[in-house]
């Protein structure tokens, strides 16, 4: 599957929000990443997990940030190489017309959750969300995925100013 914008071919819409989009040095913005189905049927996808945002484990979600010298800024610093096994709970259904927010819920500590920009100016955020399998997955490949409908979408752009 190509990259998909931020409404696919399958009907969801991923969107990014900052609860604040004007915030001091080193404050927390606060997102919300929402998946919504703008289909007339149920669709299976997946919430955030412990290793989603390096690429670990389904699904993959990649946080990229353009700071206000235009060059990425790294979100990642340092982590464990620790990850919790898939359970049922990791897998979701989302009905027609219905949303679900990916970091209400499963994995408490992703990056968006953490993002503190360090200095003033304009920073630009987007999320991909990536639920095709691919090798790096490993114990992944259980039954409980069999439903999971493989995209790849990208969010809308988030402006954020830092004062």
């Amino acid at each position: 599957a190509k990259l998909l914008a931020q409404h696919s071919e399958f009907g969801v819409q991923l969107n990014l929000k900052a609860k604040n989009d004007k915030v001091n040095v080193g404050q927390k913005p606060g997102f919300t990443l929402v998946l919504t189905n703008t289909t007339d049927k149920p669709v299976t996808l997946m919430r955030s997990r412990d290793g989603s945002e390096v690429g670990w484990l389904m699904p993959k979600i990649f946080v990229t940030a353009v700071g206000p010298d235009h060059k990425p800024v790294n979100l990642l610093g340092g982590r464990c190489g620790n990850t919790g096994p898939l359970q049922k709970e990791d897998v979701v259904t989302i009905n027609p017309g219905k949303s679900f927010d990916l970091l209400s819920t499963g994995f408490q500590h992703h990056i968006l959750q953490r993002f503190a920009p360090q200095h003033p100016g304009t920073y630009r955020v987007h999320v991909t969300y990536d639920t095709t399998r691919t090798m790096r997955d490993g114990n992944d490949k259980e039954a409980i995925l069999d439903d999971v409908l493989p995209v790849r979408l990208k969010s809308n752009t988030v402006m954020l100013q830092v004062e």
